[in-house]
Parts: C-alpha cells; structure tokens; sequence
C-alpha cells in the first residue's frame, strides 16, 4: 500500500521531498504554495525513532531534526493523526 502511495506521489510530482528513513509514515500529500508536498504522520515518525531512544529523545529529535528542517518549498508537512498521543 505505501509503495502505492509513493508512486502515485512520484506521478504526480517527482521533485516531492521524502523524509528518508520514513516511507512507512506516509499518509498522502497536499498543496502547500502551489507545491506539493508530502504529508507525514508524525505519531508514525515519532513512534519509529523511539525503538532507538526514549520517547521523550524522541520527540525533541523529531522536532528539531526532521519536523523543524526546512528544505525549501517542497519540505515535507508532518500531522499528528494518533489521538492518543502524547504530542
């Protein structure tokens, strides 16, 4: 399903950056300024990084080191979906 998914990203605009490491996190893309972007579930990403740090590592890496990069117009957007996160 998330091939299928970054496909048809691909498809649609094949200059969409990609939080490496994260294609799992995918939910879907959006327009952001005319550009699209991909769309992220932060929970996803968030939950990822804690099998290698505590959750609270966790969740200041995320903000700062994958939320808080700005890459230029087609930076990703990172949403939490998970209502019963902590975020």
């Amino acid at each position: 399903m998330k091939n299928n998914l970054l496909s048809r990203i691909s498809a649609v605009d094949d200059e969409v950056l990609l939080a490496k490491g994260f294609d799992h996190c995918v939910v879907g893309m959006t327009l952001r300024e005319e550009e699209w972007v991909a769309l992220y579930d932060a929970s996803l990403v968030v939950k990822e990084l804690s099998k290698d740090m505590p959750y609270k590592d966790a969740m200041e890496f995320f903000e700062f080191n994958v939320q808080g990069a700005y890459m230029g117009p087609k930076t990703p957007i990172f949403i939490f979906m998970d209502q019963d996160s902590d975020a």
